[in-house]
């Protein structure tokens, strides 16, 4: 299976989720697995509905890497619909608990490489990348 991800940006900042799982503590971009038979986009316009509640216009893939044994496909978001807030309405609510937390964390370009965003590669790559987002024509 794949996984999607949305490297959600704005105005300087990202919007991610921080986690705590079995004592470890991490930051992952949104997204999830695409589900049999579904194309990359919409999975990720469904999986960021269900764990962040807005509907998202997706600019662009970014990247792909493959992350143990998996293939991630990362897009960038710049635009969406509502107010991004925790909703895990997905797989992930019954896995919720002491020792499984999710919360929604805003973390700044500057910041991106000061903390534990997972997988690491994808965290340097987007470190790189976004260094353009917001020149009016940036050449890739």
């Amino acid at each position: 299976m794949s996984r999607v991800a949305a490297v959600i940006f704005k105005d300087g900042t990202f919007t991610l989720l921080r986690r705590q799982k079995n004592g470890e503590h991490y930051y992952v971009f949104a997204g999830g697995l695409v589900e049999e038979g579904e194309k990359l986009e919409d999975a990720l316009r469904r999986e960021i509905r269900e764990e962040l509640g807005i509907e998202i216009t997706i600019d662009r893939l970014l990247f792909d890497l493959v992350n143990r044994g998996q293939d991630e496909y990362y897009y960038l978001v710049t635009q969406w619909e509502g107010d991004a807030q925790l909703i895990m309405d997905g797989p992930e609510k019954a896995t919720i608990g002491p020792s499984n937390t999710y919360e929604l964390a805003e973390i700044e370009l500057a910041g991106l490489k000061t903390i534990n965003l997972l997988p690491h590669e994808a965290r340097d790559k987007v470190s790189v990348l976004t260094i353009y987002a917001n020149e009016e024509s940036p050449s890739k």
